[in-house]
């Protein structure tokens, strides 16, 4: 075969081997049409999940309108405030037992929300504190109390709850307890907490630290 019959043969055979248009096209469109629905499908399942993810953050997040559950309100303000600036505390203490002496205590630790005054009467040791780091709470002041002594709260006119009890210690020459110093410790229905305490065996009864706790003095 010469070189003239060779590239006869190459055109002939190319002939046949024309593309079918008509088949290639429609199988192009069915393809973007294919491809077309599937992104199609896809951007609506991804408009569903981001829908979905607002609605539930919604849900989850607080809301400010009257329906955000019960403490949406925060705590209850007091009825009353204390009274006495806290430096001031033993002197007000001091003027509730004539000759009583204010006793200065340095190494005192210090408590936030709680002041203390300590003094000197008739040779015993007399201290109050006033604790307001439970004002605002939803206890009433009836469960707190029984939550730290039990049935022994006492409920007093003001509708505050008292405790009396008092403080253990072993006599190192006979190994028997004895109270060291007995208190009176009063739970307020605002969520204050007074408690006076005084040496044992002294002129310091529960009677009078009672009378020392629900004092009018301590609040305005």
């Amino acid at each position: 075969m010469n070189e003239q019959q060779l590239t006869m043969l190459v055109e002939r055979t190319g002939d046949t081997l024309a593309p079918d248009v008509r088949r290639l096209v429609a199988g192009g469109v069915a393809r973007g049409r294919a491809r077309r629905r599937r992104r199609a499908v896809g951007s609506a399942l991804g408009g569903l999940a981001v829908v979905g993810a607002v609605a539930l953050a919604g849900a989850l997040l607080p809301s400010d309108g009257p329906d955000s559950g019960p403490d949406a309100a925060g705590p209850v303000p007091p009825s009353r405030h204390v009274a006495v600036f806290p430096p001031d505390t033993s002197a007000v203490l001091a003027s509730l037992l004539p000759g009583a002496r204010v006793v200065e205590d340095d190494d005192a630790s210090y408590q936030f929300q709680v002041q203390r005054g300590d003094v000197r009467w008739h040779g015993a040791s007399v201290s109050l504190t006033i604790d307001s780091r439970g004002v605002g709470s939803s206890s009433t002041a009836r469960d707190r109390c029984r939550a730290f002594i039990g049935d022994a709260c006492t409920e007093t006119p003001g509708g505050a709850w008292a405790a009396e009890h008092g403080t253990m210690e072993v006599d190192s020459r006979t190994g028997e307890e004895t109270t060291s110093y007995d208190a009176v410790r009063v739970y307020d229905p605002d969520g204050y907490v007074i408690e006076a305490s005084g040496e044992s065996g002294s002129r310091v009864d529960r009677g009078l630290l009672r009378r020392i706790a629900l004092d009018d003095v301590w609040f305005d």
